[in-house]
């Protein structure tokens, strides 16, 4: 049974792993380089979901998402969306797009992984 997460720097897949010392080959793509994910930073997670889960304290960080860059924005949108909030990622996303440089274009593929086309 697996007692441990890592993430792939490859590919940046989630991995469940039996402990931080055995060799990490990942599942999706092979690589090798990872970080341990630990408990702490497990719990840090969810508690930054809770936080900006209602997407006030981003906008109050910034005035509007529109403070945020793309990459910025796509990230919170990524990390809601990953922990159970995707109606306030798409608000986030929305917002971003409409405050944004003419030209940029953000969305969410079918897959629900946010994305810029510029």
């Amino acid at each position: 049974m697996a007692a441990a997460a890592a993430y792939c720097t490859q590919c940046c897949a989630v991995v469940a792993v039996d402990g931080p010392t055995e060799p990490f080959h990942c599942p999706h793509c092979g690589g090798t380089d990872h970080t341990i994910i630990t408990a702490a930073q497990v719990g840090a997670a969810q508690e930054l979901a809770d936080a900006i889960g209602d997407g006030y304290l981003l906008y109050d960080v910034s005035g509007s998402s529109a403070g945020l860059t793309c990459s910025e924005a796509e990230v919170f949108c990524g990390f809601l969306r990953a922990y159970g909030r995707p109606s306030t990622a798409d608000g986030l996303l929305l917002d971003h797009a409409e405050h944004d440089d003419e030209g940029d274009s953000h969305g969410i593929d079918a897959e629900g992984k946010v994305f810029t086309r510029a």
